[in-house]
């Protein structure tokens, strides 16, 4: 406990110095664990000492210290920094090769995929990406794009659809414009015929002239620049005007338009649109409903709903031309000559959508078209 040498192995000649503090924890009774350098007779030794105190009568006694050379430990770790040294480079080569066959193994589907997009233009859009059974992202990204584009088709199809249909819808008045210029500019005519002349222009003037209203509506629509100016309405009420506006019109084909309306139903809506909504419906019923036929009308809270339905007996709508009816320029009898251009079943989607609305349609060849109108009611 003093320090002194009581005995100690030939192969080490004294005591392996460590610090006086940790020779003092160890007289306190703590063993530890030092490393120390040893001065070897040929070179300096690097030892690990185990310290421990040895008690007699709960007093330490004597102390044991115990130690290895960490020789073999440095020349393993050697050993090691020149296997790393040698094996990172190798190593890194390997890892970069396989990667780079790897990274180019799971990107070949991209690749695929890059080179399919590249092909599809706006006369090719029916071309589809080929989508790995892989089962993973690179499956649902091709997925996505060909689901993509199934939607830009569509709209592609809808805009060439609507610009033919603008042409032919077009042509028409332009058509008699041109030929009753050219009849009245054949020879001279007297006041009176050149007036009816020009009162047959104007009519297709003026039928341009809705056209070109209807179809800038619905393009305000379609970009949300029309925001319905909202104020407290009674449906009911609305209806009842809208209906007697109709009245003139279903009257000379002597229809029976009837109207069951019964209490009040409040709810916040632009009035102007919503009746341009609903006498684009009426007008649309009392067109195919034929002489002596009934159209009736139906207003009903439904929750809080406002449950609007309009059922005309006329000869129906083919159950696949109804999923179209909303089509812009679409009319189910397209050889049939109409004043309308097709748009009016459209203006009113677009309207009772923009009051958070829906609008559906039943039809069956013997009972007519119905259509049913929801809107949200206070």
């Amino acid at each position: 406990t003093d320090g002194a040498i009581i005995t100690s192995s030939k192969n080490i000649h004294g005591l392996a110095e460590i610090s006086r503090k940790n020779f003092i924890s160890v007289l306190q009774g703590t063993s530890r664990f030092d490393t120390v350098v040893y001065p070897g007779q040929t070179s300096d030794m690097t030892l690990r000492i185990f310290s421990t105190p040895v008690f007699e009568n709960e007093k330490v006694a004597y102390i044991v210290q115990v130690s290895t050379p960490l020789t073999s430990i440095e020349a393993a770790l050697n050993n090691l920094k020149v296997t790393l040294f040698l094996l990172f480079p190798i190593t890194i080569l390997v890892t970069g090769v396989m990667g780079s066959f790897l990274a180019k193994a799971a990107m070949h589907p991209v690749d695929n995929m890059i080179q399919t997009i590249h092909q599809i233009t706006a006369e090719n859009m029916k071309l589809r990406i080929a989508s790995p059974k892989t089962k993973d992202e690179v499956q649902k990204l091709a997925e996505t794009f060909n689901e993509m584009l199934e939607r830009l088709e569509g709209a592609f199809t809808a805009q060439q659809q609507l610009f033919a249909d603008l042409s032919h819808e077009l042509k028409t008045p332009l058509t008699i414009l041109r030929g009753e210029f050219e009849v009245g500019l054949k020879r001279a005519r007297s006041a009176e015929e050149y007036e009816a002349i020009l009162h047959s222009g104007l009519e297709e003037i003026n039928r341009i002239t809705k056209l070109a209203d209807s179809l800038l509506l619905l393009a305000k629509f379609d970009s949300k620049e029309v925001r319905p100016e909202m104020k407290l309405i009674d449906i009911s009420s609305l209806i009842q005007d809208s209906v007697n506006h109709i009245k003139v019109l279903s009257e000379i084909k002597h229809i029976h338009l009837i109207l069951k309306a019964g209490e009040r139903i409040l709810m916040n809506a632009d009035e102007g649109q919503l009746k341009t909504a609903f006498l684009n419906l009426l007008d649309n019923a009392v067109k195919y409903t034929p002489e002596s036929g009934n159209i009736d009308v139906t207003v009903e809270r439904k929750m809080s709903m406002a449950r609007i339905t309009i059922h005309d007996s006329g000869v129906g709508i083919p159950k696949k031309e109804i999923r179209h009816i909303f089509d812009r320029f679409y009319r189910v009898e397209k050889s049939r000559n109409s004043s309308g251009f097709g748009l009016g079943l459209s203006i009113a989607r677009s309207i009772i959508e923009a009051h958070n609305g829906t609008i559906e349609v039943k039809s069956n060849a013997s009972q007519g078209t119905a259509f049913i109108i929801k809107i949200p009611a206070l």
